[in-house]
């Protein structure tokens, strides 16, 4: 009989415990989740269309990228489309060093200026800032 009770009483301990442990990684998910940012942006030029779709997660940035060139408005199914992950590194009060050593590009000079609380521009490269080396993002 004793057996019996401290049987049951330790399956319901277990119970518990499972519950509280799965309640707890449910937290977790959300906590982790609501500290991801996700930007997109489009930029559309006489030549070209680009579209990028981004996912910041603390230091850690995932792009994808797709750029579309145009002539004459007639479309040419010339779509390029790349998937970025980079480690940010802050080098100025703007500025961004996105690396990874196993990307086909490496390290990316990024500088970001806030339009607004949602958007920002960002350009590419430390040359001169053009239409060619721009990103236009908002948050999503």
């Amino acid at each position: 009989m004793f057996a019996k009770k401290y049987g049951e009483a330790l399956f319901k301990y277990k119970l518990h415990i499972a519950a509280s442990l799965i309640l707890l990684n449910t937290i977790l998910i959300g906590l982790a989740y609501s500290q991801t940012t996700e930007w997109y942006g489009v930029i559309e030029t006489k030549n070209s269309h680009q579209i990028s779709f981004s996912t910041q997660y603390k230091n850690q940035l995932k792009t994808s990228k797709t750029f579309t060139n145009t002539v004459d408005d007639d479309v040419r199914h010339e779509n390029e489309s790349d998937f970025y992950v980079y480690n940010l590194q802050k080098t100025g009060n703007n500025s961004f060093l996105a690396l990874n050593p196993e990307m086909k590009v490496k390290v990316l000079d990024q500088n970001v200026y806030a339009l607004d609380e949602r958007c920002s521009l960002i350009f590419r490269g430390s040359s001169k800032m053009t239409i060619s080396n721009v990103g236009f993002e908002c948050l999503n």
